[in-house]
């Protein structure tokens, strides 16, 4: 006011004050004052710098205990448990969103999230594989769909998460997620879908549209990451009509029995 200036006075900055060695102070004579966070530059590309990747693997079927591991760590995890399964059925599967009391826009009805579910040759539980949202999981509290546990205050999921995973969710970058579940087939897995399908409920308009034997040489659970890794980090942003999660299903490294174009 009366033509006093507001400029903005910078106190600290981590480029050339903490490179000094001066740790972070308030600035003497005022009572309020802005900071402004950046992320380390390695979590561009994952959740710790010594693994890179944004994509996860929630064990949560596993007899030692659930765990959840990301990026290049899935492998050496998955390594260090001794026998990697082998993926034997793949089924790609679509659903939209429950809104409950919220009316659907004519974008929502429009609107079908697309997931692959794979059955492995130990036949004791399935994987659910998708693509979207950076964080989104992990900055709402660990709430996934395909656990029962989905609305406790403290989901299985959320538990198990490193720390270094609880951030806020960023719409514009991707993530994969593979979800262990306990359906240990497609029909135990299409009940579980059944028994949270409804407006109020989870899930709308399910369909299953593509079903068969995985056709690849190389199919082990070890292999699988690999290339969910190598999917993500080659397209990391996030658009729902460029590279979403109907985009990153249909991936030709998702072969099944037969190739057959999919679109919603």
């Amino acid at each position: 006011m009366g033509g006093m200036s507001h400029a903005i006075k910078r106190h600290w900055d981590a480029e050339d004050r903490a490179a000094a060695g001066v740790a972070p102070t308030m600035p003497e004579g005022v009572k309020a004052a802005r900071a402004t966070l950046r992320s380390a530059p390695w979590t561009a590309k994952g959740w710790s710098a010594s693994s890179p990747g944004t994509v996860w693997w929630f064990a949560a079927q596993r007899e030692a205990g659930p765990r959840v591991t990301h990026g290049t760590d899935m492998i050496r995890a998955l390594q260090s448990d001794g026998v990697v399964p082998q993926c034997v059925r793949a089924h790609m599967f679509s659903h939209r969103y429950a809104r409950g009391a919220k009316p659907e826009s004519r974008k929502d009805k429009l609107t079908y999230h697309t997931a692959v579910l794979l059955e492995w040759d130990h036949g004791k539980f399935c994987t659910v594989v998708e693509l979207a949202t950076l964080n989104g999981v992990g900055g709402r509290a660990g709430k996934a769909n395909w656990y029962h546990d989905k609305l406790e205050h403290l989901p299985a999921l959320y538990h198990n998460m490193p720390r270094r995973m609880i951030a806020p969710w960023k719409g514009q970058y991707a993530e994969i997620r593979c979800h262990d579940v306990e359906s240990r087939d497609l029909d135990e897995f299409k009940n579980y879908i059944a028994q949270y399908t409804g407006p109020q409920l989870r899930f709308l308009d399910p369909h299953f549209s593509l079903s068969g034997p995985v056709r690849l040489s190389f199919r082990s659970q070890a292999r699988w990451l690999s290339i969910c890794s190598g999917d993500v980090n080659t397209k990391h942003f996030y658009n729902s009509v460029v590279y979403g999660c109907g985009t990153q299903a249909a991936t030709p490294q998702l072969h099944l029995y037969r190739r057959r174009s999919f679109s919603y």
